[in-house]
């Protein structure tokens, strides 16, 4: 494998753990976990500095929300209930599509 795919696999799985340590920790230590996830995005940002990729994974983010709504209400129901609440979802949703769309950035350039 070329080192552009390892960056991108790595950084999927990355985003993937942290989604599920977003979902599976609850309480005052969800809100540490996102302040870890807006940390990682912002680290992401100074090493690639690619503005159109950061705003692809913000509005990307944004718009997944009703997406989960369209594809399963059942499923949609069940991650508003387990991160208590819409806004709580949509932001979870935001620093992972960040996260994912930052590692494609920093995979293209290298």
């Amino acid at each position: 494998m070329e080192r552009a795919e390892v960056i991108l696999i790595v950084g999927i799985i990355v985003a993937l753990i942290w989604l599920g340590a977003c979902v599976i920790i609850e309480g005052k230590n969800r809100k540490y976990v996102i302040m870890t996830g807006v940390i990682i995005d912002i680290v992401l940002f100074l090493i690639c500095r690619n503005w159109e990729m950061l705003c692809i994974g913000i509005f990307g983010g944004i718009l997944c929300t009703p997406l989960c709504f369209f594809y399963s209400t059942r499923k949609f129901e069940t991650a508003v209930r387990e991160l208590k609440g819409v806004k709580n979802l949509m932001v979870a949703l935001v620093i992972f599509c960040v996260m994912v769309f930052m590692t494609m950035s920093i995979a293209t350039r290298s």
